[in-house]
């Protein structure tokens, strides 16, 4: 018999249980998933694709075409799409400005 002190519901508290489900660690908290590896430099001039993008930001004739290209040559793993490269401007520009 409980007294009331020992409440068998409290045995069973969220401390007490440990359950993993799909894609949660034992605590609750989402896992982290694995990242791919970042693509790399042929050249080795440039860590990112970022610092490239910034790069050819600096000159007058930049476009989508002239960055394709150059991102291909530096970087031929890299799935650099136009929606890539409006992106990069984008933060650039904001984050000079």
């Amino acid at each position: 018999m409980a007294t009331l002190l020992e409440n068998p519901a409290k045995k069973a508290t969220k401390k007490s249980v440990k359950k993993v489900t799909k894609g949660k660690t034992a605590k609750g908290k989402t896992a982290k998933k694995e990242r791919h590896a970042r693509p790399k430099s042929k050249s080795g001039k440039f860590p990112s694709i970022r610092k490239l993008m910034e790069s050819l930001l600096g000159q007058k004739t930049m476009d989508f075409d002239k960055a394709m290209a150059t991102v291909k040559k530096e970087f031929p793993d890299s799935a650099f799409s136009k929606k890539h490269y409006s992106w990069y401007v984008y933060q650039i520009i904001r984050k000079n400005a």
